[in-house]
């Protein structure tokens, strides 16, 4: 993860402190739009917090209190442990066996329906 990426990430917490999960979202998206999804950061952080309703004042003290440090962190360390090196990211979990399966990338709805399919078989065949 990029220090850019870090502190996009460590806003969209401070952003949700604002406007909620919704705000979270719609932050995000506008983060991916402005970004590309390339890695690279938005060129004006503070413009795409303004742009979702968020007080940028507010958000540079969050920011600087360090309160979603710890958050950010164990999140990238889960994504480690997980094989994921890139977004978006998706678990399928099987409720029953607890059996999982990552899909990388963007992929289309048939494809996850095929790899639920899947599991859904290897569940009943066991």
């Amino acid at each position: 993860m990029t220090q850019r990426q870090k502190k996009e990430a460590l806003a969209a917490e401070c952003v949700a402190e604002q406007k909620g999960n919704r705000g979270f979202w719609v932050f995000l998206d506008e983060v991916f739009a402005k970004s590309q999804g390339n890695g690279g950061g938005v060129p004006n952080l503070a413009e795409v917090i303004e742009s979702v309703g968020a007080d940028a004042s507010l958000v540079r003290e969050c920011l600087a209190s360090g309160r979603y440090d710890l958050k950010i962190a164990a999140d990238v360390k889960q994504a480690t442990e997980n094989g994921i090196s890139g977004t978006p990211a998706t678990f399928i979990v099987d409720n029953q066996t607890g059996k999982t399966q990552l899909i990388r990338g963007a992929q289309p709805s048939q494809a996850i329906a095929a790899i639920i399919r899947k599991m859904m078989i290897e569940s009943e065949n066991n």
